[in-house]
């Protein structure tokens, strides 16, 4: 059975819209948020990082992540690897030109909706 980064049907607390896409927020609790990055084709995130907070990322499919010092790609497995963004590193996805949008499961520990975006 082949895996699709089809985007799957689940409640949504609130929709962030961006130029490359949206985030879809699916749960705050106690400091803790719980997103799904939902990227177009083609696109990317810009280039950003966090002042106070750490993410535990897990991109499905093909989407691409680029980490720093220096933000070099990295790769990783089709879908079944999370790693941690402290605060401060540098970060971006890129999602491929397929005819499916690129997903990255999102979990923020500290301020969250972009307080402490640099």
């Amino acid at each position: 059975m082949q895996s699709s980064t089809a985007l799957p049907e689940f409640p949504v607390l609130e929709r962030r819209p961006h130029a490359w896409g949206q985030t879809l927020v699916l749960c705050e609790i106690g400091g803790v948020e719980v997103r799904v990055l939902v990227l177009e084709p083609g696109t990317e995130t810009s280039l950003h990082r966090h002042a106070v907070r750490h993410e535990l990322q897990i991109p499905l499919g093909a989407v691409r992540a680029i980490v720093g010092p220096g933000a070099r790609p990295i790769e990783l497995p089709d879908g079944h690897t999370a790693f941690v963004i402290p605060a401060g590193v540098e970060h971006q996805f890129a999602a491929p030109p397929t005819d499916e949008p690129g997903l990255v499961v999102s979990l923020t520990f500290g301020r969250t909706a972009g307080k402490d975006r640099i």
